[in-house]
């Protein structure tokens, strides 16, 4: 994963997560030409080879020269081909190149405070834009406006994301290492005081053991509103 999204001063809570999940030395304050023309030349020849690799790139309100532009926008119609997904968000949604707004697969807007994006907005992405334009009026907070355009008939969702805070992370690290400290303390008590040897039975009944089976624990999964 690449990350062109400023500074770690201006997102503490991304470098965080890039730091906790990922490697935070693909951590870019601006946007690097030469950088992408590597990696989209790499995942030329890895496909001619092959070796199916996914590269996710993440662009967050930087400051792109024309020719950057012009990058972002190649790497959204010819990046798909070769594995490359780009994500990127904008506080005004008519910064971003055209050529590569025609590209997006699904576009997730949660607020759009200028009248003019949002003409231009439900005009090029809602098929029912009455119905985009009323949700985004009137949608709750840290929610979002769910567009794809993958379908013939498009549908409109909402879904709402999880408030993630630098004091959330620093809990779920420190909830991670007591549960590893003691999972790792309990294998070390369970080698050093083995189980006793087992008695023979001398009674005429015989031992009937029962089988165990694993449980199995539903997954988690996001659910979306369809209006």
């Amino acid at each position: 994963m690449l990350c062109f999204i400023g500074s770690a001063a201006c997102n503490p809570v991304f470098h965080g997560l890039l730091a906790k999940y990922y490697d935070p030395r693909f951590f870019f304050s601006e946007w690097n030409e030469s950088l992408v023309d590597r990696l989209l030349q790499q995942q030329e020849v890895l496909k001619s080879e092959g070796v199916e690799r996914q590269v996710l790139i993440l662009v967050d309100d930087i400051i792109m020269t024309s020719a950057a532009a012009d990058q972002l926008a190649h790497m959204g119609m010819r990046g798909r081909h070769f594995n490359v997904s780009c994500v990127t968000c904008s506080v005004s949604y008519t910064t971003l190149p055209k050529r590569f707004r025609r590209s997006l697969d699904v576009l997730m807007v949660f607020s759009c405070p200028m009248s003019g994006d949002m003409q231009i907005l439900t005009y090029e992405f809602a098929r029912l834009a009455n119905t985009a334009r009323f949700f985004l009026s009137n949608m709750e907070e840290h929610s979002c406006l769910v567009m794809e355009t993958l379908t013939k008939n498009q549908q409109l969702f909402s879904w709402k994301a999880n408030l993630i805070t630098l004091e959330s992370l620093r809990e779920s690290e420190e909830s991670s290492e007591s549960s590893g400290s003691e999972t790792g303390a309990t294998a070390a008590r369970s080698s050093a005081d083995p189980a006793p040897p087992r008695q023979k039975d001398s009674s005429a009944v015989p031992d009937r053991t029962g089988d165990l089976e694993d449980g199995c624990t539903a997954a988690e999964s996001a659910t979306v509103e369809q209006c």
